[in-house]
């Protein structure tokens, strides 16, 4: 089982980041290194991952590495999926909406975009539609909202269907 809910490891492509003595990771970075500094700067982070998980008595498998795509171009995101990373995390809804328009189907497929950002209640309708994850529920009111978006089959992400 992959766990991303007490861990954030929000796509790291620098070497910004902490272990914690409990065993929560925050990995924080930008996609917009070129070619073959962005795969070596990965490779450091699975590294760093790798190393801190086997300090939790953890396997570095079952951590899942969601890459933050916030204010990256389609190409940066291109470049992260041409890397094996499969988990892109956004923070907005329309930015999501605009990178899934413009990037293939083809490497859509393989993807799981998760909402990492604030949600407004007003907004659960379209996030359900566009994310396979929700990391960022912080009411019951949302969950709620969630729910009711996810029971109707409001979309192509997860909770429709």
């Amino acid at each position: 089982m992959t766990e991303t809910g007490s861990m954030t490891e929000t796509g790291s492509m620098t070497e910004t980041g902490s272990m914690t003595e409990t065993g929560s990771m925050t990995e924080t970075g930008s996609m917009t290194e070129t070619g073959s500094k962005f795969a070596d700067n990965l490779a450091r982070v699975q590294e760093r991952i790798a190393k801190a998980a086997g300090r939790a008595g953890r396997k570095a498998g079952d951590i899942t590495l969601v890459a933050v795509s916030k204010r990256q171009t389609p190409q940066a995101v291109r470049q992260a999926l041409e890397c094996g990373l499969l988990d892109l995390g956004e923070n907005y809804v329309q930015e999501a909406q605009d990178k899934q328009v413009l990037l293939p189907r083809q490497e859509l497929a393989s993807v799981r975009w998760h909402l990492i950002g604030h949600l407004q209640s007003n907004k659960a309708k379209a996030a359900v539609a566009v994310f396979d994850l929700i990391q960022s529920v912080d009411s019951v009111s949302l969950a709620q909202a969630i729910g009711r978006q996810g029971a109707g089959g409001a979309g192509s992400g997860a909770f429709g269907g």
